[in-house]
């Protein structure tokens, strides 16, 4: 990677594929942007410092579209301490349909931690899976099952 490249979240466009897959709609395009965020205050980690005017992380949209039209949109600001500029974060999920659906929760949960619960919650769904390359869409819904598949 070289400087001034920003790699931003690298499965926007393979999970906006999946969506697509799984509504039966034909994703003809994602446009993709990353924009600096430029923190007004101080910010600072144990691995870094980050001055007020400097850049403090990316935000990356993207929108995919579906017969011409923009269907789906993913906006994820990734930036360091962004409460030190009294910012709340949350995940959020917006659907435009009958009836509209808005769900929110705050803090949001960290994409690391979130990745190794769906990959700890999939292995009775994966074991119980037909042999052969599976997607997401192939699998059922993931989720706790204490004592095993059947045994909860």
């Amino acid at each position: 990677m070289g400087e001034g490249a920003v790699v931003g979240h690298v499965g926007f466009g393979a999970s906006m594929a999946m969506i697509a897959a799984a509504l039966g709609w034909k994703l003809e395009r994602v446009e993709e942007s990353r924009e600096p965020i430029v923190s007004s205050v101080a910010r600072e980690t144990p691995h870094v410092a980050v001055a007020p005017g400097r850049v403090a992380g990316c935000l990356h949209t993207a929108t995919g579209f579906v017969e011409g039209r923009a269907r789906i949109h993913f906006e994820h600001p990734q930036q360091i301490r962004p409460g030190a500029e009294g910012v709340v974060t949350q995940d959020a999920i917006e659907i435009d349909g009958e009836p509209d659906v808005r769900l929110s929760g705050s803090p949001e949960i960290p994409g690391g931690v979130a990745t190794a619960a769906l990959a700890v919650n999939l292995v009775p769904r994966v074991l119980g899976a037909a042999p052969g390359l599976r997607s997401m869409l192939d699998l059922p819904t993931p989720a706790a099952l204490p004592g095993g598949p059947g045994r909860g």
